[in-house]
C-alpha cells in the first residue's frame, strides 16, 4: 500500500478485511482509534465529501448493500476521500471519521491487460 499511494498508515492500524481476488483491484478495510484517525486524516490531507456514491469501486463488493445503506444523508465531514494515480494503478482511500474506518482499493490492469486511466 505504501509502495503505491505513498501514504503513510499508521503501524497501530487494525486489518479487518481484505480482498485481493478482483481481477481489477483489491481493497483493504482497516480501523484505527479516534486519535489515530484525525492524526491519518490530517497527515494525508483527506478531504471531506458530501457524497460518496461512485467514491469507490469495490467497496460494495465487501460490504453489502453499502452504497445502497450509506449514500444518503451522511453528516458533513463524516466521510474523507483521497485519490491519485500512477501509471498503473489508481488508488482510493475511503474515512469514516466517526467509527475509524478505512476503506482502501487499489485498481489495476483487469484480465485483458487494460489498464486504468490515470490523467
Amino acid at each position: 500500500m505504501n509502495t503505491i499511494s505513498k501514504l503513510e498508515f499508521p503501524e497501530k492500524i487494525k486489518r479487518i478485511e481484505y480482498n485481493p481476488d478482483f481481477d481489477y483491484g483489491k481493497i483493504f478495510k482497516f480501523e484505527l482509534d479516534s486519535i489515530a484517525i484525525n492524526e491519518f486524516i490530517v497527515k494525508n490531507k483527506l478531504k471531506p465529501i458530501k457524497s460518496i456514491k461512485d467514491k469507490l469501486i469495490l467497496i460494495d463488493e465487501i460490504e453489502l448493500r453499502w452504497f445502497e445503506n450509506n449514500h444518503e444523508n451522511i453528516e458533513e465531514k463524516e466521510f474523507l476521500f483521497i485519490t491519485d494515480c500512477t501509471p498503473h494503478n489508481i488508488w482510493n482511500v475511503l474515512v469514516r471519521k466517526k467509527t475509524g474506518e478505512i476503506w482502501y482499493e487499489v485498481l489495476h490492469s483487469d484480465n485483458g491487460g487494460d489498464l486504468p486511466k490515470c490523467d
